[in-house]
């Protein structure tokens, strides 16, 4: 189910797949999403004490928090998630899924959008 949910109760998940990352590229993240908001939900799971942890959106969740650190987005902005339920298994899956099923433009195509 698709719910907003303020930026304050969000919180990584430990189960989220993706580990490491790349300094510039979460810089560019969050430059994109200061200009244009946040364009891919973040999948979330219904954590304690009103929390939801981030199962797949983690650099999307830091970005995020570091332009509500930066006063650039209030605490309380509402963040557009997808609620998930089910076994610690799927629930990686899920984060496993979103990471390894993303398919990077063509050359080409990209070459014709910046036209």
């Amino acid at each position: 189910m698709i719910q907003s949910i303020p930026l304050k109760k969000l919180v990584p998940s430990p189960r989220n797949v993706r580990k490491s990352s790349d300094v510039l590229a979460d810089l560019q993240l969050r430059a994109d999403i200061a200009a244009r908001g946040l364009l891919q939900n973040l999948v979330v799971r219904k954590g304690k004490r009103g929390k939801f942890e981030v199962e797949a959106g983690g650099r999307r969740l830091a970005a995020l928090q570091a332009l509500a650190e930066d006063g650039a987005l209030p605490e309380n902005h509402e963040v557009t998630c997808l609620v998930i339920e089910g076994e610690e298994s799927e629930v990686r899956e899920a984060s496993l899924a979103e990471n390894f099923q993303r398919l990077a433009m063509n050359p080409a195509d990209e070459a014709q959008a910046f036209a």
